[in-house]
């Protein structure tokens, strides 16, 4: 009957494999929140892809620490099939163009998406770019958070502008720390 699970990998980063490898077609489980410096994330797709899969958040939180490169792809490309996700958030987790092209296909795949957190990725003009095609028609998304990235150019401003006229629907918007 577990439906919230939240896991922390501050202190044991390697632990992260066999708890995700034990998830996978978990039939209650609905939010799963990493945290801590796990620089590989196998098993994620496998749970996300899973057919009997119930998840419909999910938060992964990279600590500031030992900020090893992380490779999101897997997990992006599971995205695409999990059509249920409402809230995603990935915080510290540097997406460069290719992931956000990634993570746009996924966005355009979740009409029930209401919350996306993107913030501390390293995202700038270009990847911001990449994904506003999605912000413009997923009128699911009511909070968008892109603060602490590097979105600080007359470019950025413009895709934002661009966002906003599009996508009416939003409430949420954080700019903050840009």
């Amino acid at each position: 009957t577990l439906r919230e699970l939240k896991v922390d990998f501050s202190r044991e980063p390697t632990a992260i494999n066999p708890i995700l490898t034990s998830l996978r077609g978990h039939p209650h489980l609905r939010k799963l929140c990493l945290r801590g410096q796990a620089a590989n994330l196998t098993g994620l797709e496998t749970v996300l892809s899973s057919d009997t899969s119930k998840i419909t958040e999910l938060e992964i939180h990279r600590s500031s620490r030992g900020q090893a490169t992380i490779d999101l792809t897997p997990v992006l490309q599971a995205l695409r099939g999990r059509p249920t996700l409402t809230k995603l958030e990935l915080r510290r987790c540097p997406l460069g163009r290719d992931d956000a092209s990634l993570l746009c296909a996924a966005l355009r795949n979740m009409p029930s998406l209401q919350s996306l957190i993107l913030a501390n990725n390293a995202l700038g003009s270009a990847e911001l770019a990449e994904l506003a095609p999605a912000l413009y028609c997923n009128t699911s998304i009511k909070e968008l958070d892109i603060s602490n990235n590097s979105l600080d150019d007359m470019e950025s401003t413009k895709v934002l502008r661009d966002i906003l006229r599009n996508n009416k629907t939003m409430i949420t918007l954080d700019l903050s720390r840009n």
